[in-house]
């Protein structure tokens, strides 16, 4: 390292007169090389001679360069147990340390104090020191407690904002994307809703149009004949409305065999005697519907469906619409 030190302060020299501030600066740091060098070695006559070195050219330089002198010095005094001049400059850095204002520089240089008088054995003045160290040490501890813990609450805070704008931006996204849902939904709900109505609306006209049709009877003119007498009896004090309805009852009343009055109903209508008496019941249910205020299910017991349900079942399946949709559309004109 010596020999390094000894060819670099060779080069620089060169360009002292030429280069002037840049390469005694670059000097500077060199000969500060060779006193640590030989404090090391404790070849203090050596460091001595750098020292002297120095002081030739250190006016020169800004006073951080001065500073850092000072510290060298220290430790070469302080090797050389030479604790008077050693503490002379400890004094003149803690002025230095002070005047800049860097704690943890004041608590280095007051710690060096307490050690060099206590080298020279005076005790109370190294107290003293000790308890103006200890106080600021804590006070530098606090405050840099306190300033953690600011950095701490300053990044929560942070975190904290940058958190709420994400979930905002999560409830925008949420509540955007839930809003286009519905949107979709109650599109689809209106469409199929028109369809709906659409559809119900034709099957109403078409059960208007059918019923308006003239239908030519089948079947003789005796089953003709016997149908319409079914029908008058049906009709007649709304024999048809009894949800329990007996058939064999309702032959032996008419006073005629069960056979040829099935065979009439088949060839005229092309239905059993029971489907026969459903679309009767299924017909005026259709009227209460269209030209009543009472209920549907008022209607479904009054015209002998046992259950609600089956009323429903049996409308549908004639006119393939449900007795409420009828009703909405009979009523909306």
């Amino acid at each position: 390292m010596e020999q390094l030190l000894s060819d670099m302060e060779k080069v620089y020299q060169r360009f002292v007169d030429k280069a002037g501030h840049d390469v005694v600066s670059e000097l500077f740091h060199i000969h500060i090389q060779y006193i640590y060098l030989y404090i090391h070695y404790e070849q203090f006559e050596k460091a001595q001679a750098y020292v002297n070195k120095i002081q030739e050219y250190i006016e020169q330089l800004p006073e951080s360069y001065f500073i850092n002198f000072q510290v060298a010095l220290l430790e070469l005094f302080t090797a050389q147990k030479q604790y008077a001049q050693a503490l002379a400059v400890a004094d003149t850095l803690h002025q230095y340390y002070v005047k800049t204002n860097h704690s943890l520089n004041i608590l280095e240089g007051m710690a060096k104090q307490i050690q060099l008088l206590a080298y020279l054995n005076r005790g109370d003045e190294a107290a003293e020191k000790f308890k103006q160290y200890y106080t600021m040490r804590n006070a530098v501890e606090a405050e840099s407690a306190n300033l953690k813990l600011d950095q701490l609450r300053t990044q929560y805070e942070v975190e904290k904002i940058t958190a709420e704008k994400k979930r905002n931006q999560y409830y925008f996204l949420f509540t955007l994307g839930s809003a286009l849902l519905l949107a979709i939904a109650l599109g689809i709900w209106i469409y199929h809703s028109r369809i709906i109505i659409r559809k119900n609306r034709d099957l109403y006209r078409r059960i208007k149009e059918q019923d308006r049709m003239v239908v030519q009877p089948l079947g003789n003119v005796q089953q003709r004949q016997l149908v319409s007498r079914l029908r008058e009896r049906l009709l007649k004090d709304r024999y048809f409305a009894i949800s329990d309805i007996d058939i064999s009852k309702l032959v032996a009343e008419m006073a005629i065999s069960r056979t040829p009055l099935f065979e009439a109903v088949k060839s005229v209508t092309g239905h059993t005697p029971m489907e026969f008496i459903n679309h009767l019941r299924l017909e005026e249910a259709k009227r209460l519907l269209d030209h009543s205020g009472l209920t549907i299910e008022t209607i479904a017991s009054d015209c002998g469906f046992s259950t609600l349900s089956t009323f429903y079942r049996q409308f549908r399946e004639r006119y393939s619409i449900t007795p409420a949709e009828y009703r909405k559309i009979a009523k909306s004109g």
